[in-house]
């Protein structure tokens, strides 16, 4: 099985079955998935029409957060409006593995007049743009995701009032059922649920 995940790794979720999980861009995702290569993919819910002939599901919604340098002097906040990016130059994600990065942004802060300056973004994954953010002393706007890898030397600030949030799905093919597949995403979703509920 190959699915998206935040980092390449195996699990077995029984003594039968063994489940390769794989980070992979959107394009080579979109690519094995073409290639019937795929039996899951874990992707932004807006990127699901590239992907002919599979059927998704809703898994979560990510906020969207800003991820700052404790070097920069916006990291005493704990809080920001969106209109505070206006005047702002931003770090991101490289537009070659990531193309839906700068649209999603633009999209999402377009209600709050802000168009934003994107000082480079180029970073191929996300280690690489913690580190530009960092030797920088800037800041990005990333996801709620991001919490469990942020580095000492970085901060989150959520926005209020919030952008509108990054809806995260499972894709499995319609035509090649996999029952394994369909056992993991029932239990990432109960897992995913769980989580929910221990934030409330």
């Amino acid at each position: 099985m190959r699915s998206e995940s935040s980092r390449k790794t195996s699990l077995s979720y029984n003594k039968d079955v063994f489940l390769e999980l794989s980070d992979l861009t959107t394009e080579t995702m979109w690519q094995r998935a073409a290639a019937e290569q795929i039996d899951i993919a874990i992707l932004p819910k807006s990127l699901e029409a590239r992907f002919k002939g599979f059927q998704w599901v809703e898994l979560q919604r990510l906020a969207p957060v800003l991820v700052v340098s404790k070097k920069n002097p916006l990291a005493k906040l704990t809080r920001i409006h969106p209109e505070k990016l206006r005047d702002k130059m931003l770090l991101g994600l490289g537009a070659d593995k990531y193309p839906e990065y700068v649209p999603r942004l633009k999209a999402i802060l377009k209600p709050f007049g802000v168009n934003p300056q994107l000082r480079n973004h180029t970073s191929e994954d996300i280690a690489a743009l913690f580190i530009a953010i960092e030797a920088q002393a800037g800041m990005a706007v990333l996801t709620e995701g991001v919490l469990p890898m942020l580095p000492s030397t970085l901060k989150v600030i959520w926005f209020s009032p919030e952008l509108a949030p990054l809806l995260i799905a499972a894709g499995t093919p319609t035509l090649r059922p996999n029952p394994h597949s369909e056992a993991f995403l029932k239990i990432l979703l109960e897992e995913i649920n769980k989580s929910s509920r221990r934030k409330r």
